[in-house]
């Protein structure tokens, strides 16, 4: 899944990737010596200078698929041509 998501916030206008990220990230939290902490302040800076590009892209993919997961169907498995494929 996390190859299918960059490609497609990739494509994405950097306003609608940025709100997309944004809209994932501000939900996550990280365990902390001090409990857990929010990895996002509201106004959308990152805490953690370790958490970079590609791991923001994990991070959004693992919060899509825990709260969309459901909604979608599973990929589809390649088909021979001219097979029918599953309802």
């Amino acid at each position: 899944m996390i190859p299918e998501l960059a490609r497609a916030i990739g494509s994405m206008s950097d306003e609608d990737s940025d709100y997309i990220l944004d809209a994932c990230l501000k939900t996550v939290q990280r365990q902390e010596a001090a409990g857990w902490q929010m990895i996002m302040t509201p106004n959308g800076q990152i805490f953690y200078p370790d958490i970079d590009l590609s791991a923001m892209v994990q991070i959004a993919a693992q919060v899509i698929q825990d709260n969309l997961g459901n909604f979608f169907r599973a990929p589809l498995q390649p088909q021979a041509p001219g097979a029918a494929a599953p309802l």
